[in-house]
């Protein structure tokens, strides 16, 4: 099975901090805060603009919820770009 590029450079950026990083869509907030209630301290959710950034230390935790939510579209890449292109044209830019 093959994954977007954009899953593999998800995790291969931290930020200073030490966290990776996963963008999240709006709607995604009922998974994003199922997961992070059963992970108390390890998941930390914050609000930006029009999307939800998950922030996590563990790489293998990060993995895991880049699968779960990938799998169910949730993903924010490209900002608003993804839902000019839809999902036949994906953007894999830098953009998150």
């Amino acid at each position: 099975m093959s994954h977007p590029p954009y899953l593999r450079d998800l995790l291969s950026r931290r930020d200073p901090h030490g966290y990776y990083v996963i963008p999240v869509r709006p709607e995604g907030r009922e998974v994003v805060e199922r997961l992070a209630g059963r992970r108390q301290g390890e998941i930390i959710v914050v609000d930006a603009v029009d999307v939800i950034l998950v922030k996590v230390r563990s790489k293998s935790l990060a993995s895991k919820l880049l699968r779960i939510l990938n799998q169910k579209g949730l993903i924010a890449v490209g900002g608003a770009r993804d839902k000019e292109y839809g999902e036949d044209e994906p953007d894999y830019g830098d953009e998150y």
